[in-house]
């Protein structure tokens, strides 16, 4: 697409492994996703992306940790978000990783950027 500029390289898949799944778990693992974005959970997490531009699956996570500034010991937390879209037949799959937030008021930049990226997706390959 021109909009992205000119493609510098082209890095062709190299498959390291492959689950033997039932389609069944499968379809199983697909609505955990699906209601990680859409469930009626008042603890949903991934709600914000009911806004998105397309319809999203996604999985968040925390990993709470401890680093250590001047000797000293300091709570935080690693933001951990993947998705993919349109959930009914997919295009894109995204990960993303916040490293080392701390404080309550830290917001949700992995779900934040997920969504600038989908959305960014959706306008240059999806839309109308």
């Amino acid at each position: 697409n021109g909009n992205l500029g000119e493609l510098k390289e082209e890095i062709e898949p190299n498959v390291l492994n492959k689950i033997d799944i039932s389609s069944a778990n499968m379809e199983l693992l697909q609505e955990g996703f699906y209601q990680v974005v859409h469930g009626s959970d008042p603890y949903t997490t991934a709600r914000s992306l009911t806004a998105a531009k397309m319809d999203l699956a996604a999985k968040t996570g925390t990993a709470e940790r401890v680093i250590y500034v001047d000797g000293k010991p300091v709570d935080v937390d690693n933001l951990n978000m993947v998705a993919y879209g349109p959930y009914s037949d997919p295009e894109i799959a995204v990960s993303v990783v916040i490293p080392q937030l701390k404080g309550e008021n830290r917001g949700t930049p992995n779900l934040d950027l997920t969504r600038q990226i989908m959305d960014a997706y959706y306008d240059l390959y999806l839309a109308e």
